[in-house]
């Protein structure tokens, strides 16, 4: 067989389309950004939803009031916090007081109260104190944000 005598083959022609795996592909890639769009959007929701029904289920919760321009002094006047019952989160919502140090009262309360059986271990301002991270400042700065069981509610 000779080079004359070899039947040219019968290829299409070249083309500048995508192939149907090429297309499927680029289908694929529309799609997942299609969906990241759309839970990008729903994101926000997904969050909101449970967090609204929540507190909508919450009967006895009265919701805050807006605080006057005065600032966190302004906060004394619907809530004082007791450090011996609050929780850490009501703690760390106090100025200067973060979630760490807010932990570290909770802790150290809940130390003392195992250790001495008395459920007030915090009778006076001065007492947080002994807690590590928490000096004279602090507790000036806290001291018309507390409440303690001796006391009346504002």
């Amino acid at each position: 067989m000779t080079l004359t005598e070899i039947e040219p083959l019968d290829l299409p022609p070249p083309t500048t389309e995508p192939t149907d795996r090429h297309r499927s592909n680029i289908e694929r890639a529309r799609l997942i950004a299609h969906r990241r769009r759309r839970q990008s959007l729903l994101a926000p929701f997904l969050v909101a939803v449970p967090l609204l029904t929540w507190f909508a289920i919450q009967p006895d919760r009265a919701p805050a009031p807006p605080l006057a321009a005065a600032g966190p002094s302004a906060a004394v006047l619907y809530a004082r916090i007791d450090p011996n019952t609050a929780p850490w989160w009501e703690l760390a919502a106090a100025p200067r007081i973060g979630e760490t140090m807010a932990r570290r009262i909770v802790a150290y309360r809940d130390e003392q109260q195992a250790a001495t059986g008395h459920r007030r271990v915090f009778r006076r301002p001065e007492d947080l104190e002994q807690v590590h991270g928490i000096g004279p400042k602090t507790v000036e700065r806290l001291r018309p944000l507390l409440k303690f069981d001796s006391e009346t509610t504002p």
